[in-house]
C-alpha cells in the first residue's frame, strides 16, 4: 500500500459525520518525514498561507493536498476521486451542473393545481402566493442533495457524508451570501405559474403581470455575461464564457469581485433556464 493509500485510508478510518481529522505527527510517520524536513518544507510558504503546525481536517484538506505534492505525491486526484476534495474548478462545474439540472427540474414540474389555489388565496400579493408555492413544494436543500448525488455519480467520486456536506455548504453559501439568488432559481417556474393561475381563473393576467417582479430580459443578461445580445448562444459557448468570468472575478481570486460575481451568476441562471423552457417548447 502506498503512503498516498494509507493517508486516504487513515482519513477514512477518522470519518465522524460531515468531517474527520488527522494530527500531523500521523501524516508525517506515513510518509516518513521528519518533523524538521516539514518545518523547512513550510517555511518557504509560511507568507502566503501561514504555517500549520496542527493537522488536518476537512476545512484545511488544500494544505494536505499542497505538502503531499511537495513530498512528490499527486495527491489532488487521488482526494478527489475519495470525495475529501474538491478543486476550485471542480467547484466551479458544480455549481453549473446544479443550476441545470435543477433548472431542468423545475421546468419539469407539473403544477399542482389545487395547492397554486391554496397558496395564491392565503396570501395577500400574488407574487407572495408564487413564492409560498415554490418554498412548499421545493426544498433548497433537498434540490442540492439530490443534484450532488448525480454529480458524484457522473464524476466517479465516492458519494459519502463528507463529499456530499462540501458539495451542499458550497451552494448553499452561495446563496446565503446571495452571489445566487432564489429568485432567479425559481423565475422560469414563476412563468408557468403565472400562466397556469391565469389559464385556471385563480388570477387575473392584469393583476399578475403588474406586480410580480420578473428577471431582466434575455438582452441585458447575455450583456452582463459579456456576450452577444443579437443572438442565442449555444450551451457550450454559454458554459465556456461563464467559467471564464468566473476565474477572473470570482471572489476567491478576486476580492473586488463580489458585486460582479453575482451579477454574472443571476445572468447565467437566467439564460440557463430559458435554455431549458425554449428546448421544451
Amino acid at each position: 500500500m502506498s503512503a498516498l493509500d494509507e493517508i486516504l485510508e487513515e482519513i477514512e478510518s477518522m470519518r465522524d459525520g460531515n468531517g474527520w481529522s488527522m494530527s500531523l505527527e500521523s501524516v508525517l510517520a506515513i510518509l516518513g518525514v521528519t518533523y524538521e524536513d516539514y518545518c523547512r518544507s513550510q517555511y518557504s510558504r509560511r507568507k502566503k498561507t501561514g504555517l500549520n503546525l496542527q493537522g488536518f481536517s476537512e476545512e484545511n484538506v488544500d494544505r494536505l493536498v499542497e505538502m503531499l505534492a511537495g513530498f512528490g505525491y499527486y495527491s489532488p486526484s487521488a482526494f478527489q476521486r475519495a470525495g475529501y476534495y474538491f478543486s476550485p474548478d471542480l467547484l466551479q462545474e458544480w455549481q453549473e451542473f446544479f443550476i441545470s439540472v435543477t433548472s431542468s427540474r423545475l421546468l419539469g414540474h407539473e403544477v399542482d393545481r389545487s395547492e397554486l389555489e391554496n397558496a395564491l388565496s392565503a396570501c395577500r400579493k400574488p407574487g407572495d402566493g408564487l413564492e409560498f408555492y415554490c418554498e412548499t413544494r421545493f426544498n433548497l436543500e433537498e434540490l442540492v442533495h439530490f443534484a450532488s448525488n448525480l454529480f458524484l455519480r457522473k464524476h466517479g467520486i465516492e458519494s459519502h457524508s463528507v463529499s456530499n456536506n462540501i458539495l451542499n455548504s458550497y451552494i448553499l453559501y452561495m446563496y446565503g451570501q446571495r452571489i445566487l439568488k432564489r429568485e432567479d432559481l425559481f423565475a422560469s417556474l414563476n412563468e408557468i405559474l403565472i400562466e397556469k393561475a391565469i389559464e385556471w381563473r385563480f388570477l387575473r393576467a392584469a393583476d399578475v403581470r403588474n406586480k410580480v417582479v420578473l428577471p431582466p430580459d434575455l438582452a441585458k443578461a447575455l450583456e452582463a455575461l459579456e456576450m452577444h445580445t443579437d443572438e442565442m448562444p449555444e450551451g457550450d459557448e454559454l458554459k465556456r464564457q461563464y467559467r471564464t468570468l468566473l476565474k477572473r472575478y470570482h471572489p476567491d481570486v478576486n476580492p473586488t469581485g463580489l458585486e460582479k460575481t453575482r451579477q454574472i451568476n443571476t445572468a447565467y441562471t437566467f439564460v440557463v433556464t430559458r435554455m431549458h423552457a425554449l428546448a421544451k417548447s
